[in-house]
């Protein structure tokens, strides 16, 4: 997790000084809220008079950039939400009065529709970021403190034993899209919170949609079936989503894990957090057969 340098009172001062906010009348004053959004930035909803913002810092300038970038791609192509402004810490965005589909009482199938569509337009877009690294990515977050050597142990020589033929056709992924980054508002849908935004192949997409959003095999058919009708071209391997799904749901699991140990949670959001964990453990045991459950080795 990235630690931030600043506390809110200074972040708020800051946010004041920005130039989409100088030039608003400064006899009306901000109302700023921090919210909780995003997985390595700060959030704030910032109101003026009628007008909301959603705004949002990060103080790892290489970090940011990759999102920055794909933001502004996906804001152009009405896939996400206007940016008013944005610079190498700060992206400031039109707040979007809605729900998430997380919340939202439909048919899974109903919700599966609308995150495929937007899938889909995702992987339209034409930016330049770096490529995907799941086995990197995984090392590094199996390194926190918060993992015993045994475990370490384990995930090390389970990462080498996994498959690692990857096909390297890649688009540009959302990385997370899970139900919670999708608004919807008076009919229409947004994609949100490109953090972990990336080149990688469809199949890790849509098997990361999977593990997050704990599709069943009929609602992961149904997906399927759904992005192929979009993308009348293109043919899913399913050898390699079954590939990407084991790296998911066990990246998921470490990540909830390493999640859980942060001081500011509560007790309530870090039984949540573990429960997350064994969830994505227990289905990555599911369909990788061991003598060694990941779901008890890292209890």
């Amino acid at each position: 997790m990235v630690k931030h340098i600043h506390n809110h009172h200074q972040l708020c001062s800051m946010i004041k000084v920005l130039p989409c906010f100088t030039a608003l009348n400064r006899q009306s004053p901000f109302v700023i809220n921090q919210i909780e959004a995003g997985q390595s930035s700060l959030c704030f909803k910032v109101k003026h008079n009628d007008q909301s913002y959603f705004v949002k810092y990060n103080d790892n300038i290489s970090f940011f950039e990759n999102e920055m970038k794909t933001s502004k791609a996906a804001s152009h192509s009405g896939l996400s939400p206007k940016i008013i402004y944005a610079d190498k810490h700060w992206l400031v965005n039109e707040f979007i009065e809605g729900q998430t589909l997380d919340r939202i009482s439909s048919l899974n199938t109903d919700k599966i529709s609308t995150a495929v569509n937007l899938m889909s337009q995702c992987h339209q877009l034409k930016v330049v970021v770096p490529p995907l690294n799941i086995i990197s990515i995984i090392s590094q977050t199996f390194q926190s403190s918060c993992f015993s050597d045994t475990q370490k142990d384990h995930i090390q020589t389970l990462l080498c034993k996994l498959p690692t033929e990857f096909s390297h056709n890649y688009v540009v992924c959302h990385g997370d899209i899970n139900f919670s980054n999708i608004i919807t508002s008076y009919g229409k849908a947004w994609l949100i919170d490109f953090e972990c935004t990336c080149l990688a192949e469809k199949e890790f997409e849509l098997a990361m949609f999977f593990a997050i959003n704990l599709l069943n095999k009929d609602e992961q058919a149904y997906t399927l079936s759904r992005y192929e009708s979009l993308n009348y071209r293109t043919v899913i391997d399913r050898n390699l989503l079954n590939t990407y799904l084991l790296y998911s749901y066990l990246l998921n699991g470490l990540w909830y894990i390493e999640k859980k140990e942060e001081k500011k949670l509560t007790q309530l959001s870090k039984i949540k957090f573990k429960k997350s964990a064994f969830e994505q453990f227990k289905l990555f045991d599911s369909i990788w057969a061991s003598d060694f459950p990941l779901n008890e080795i890292m209890r």
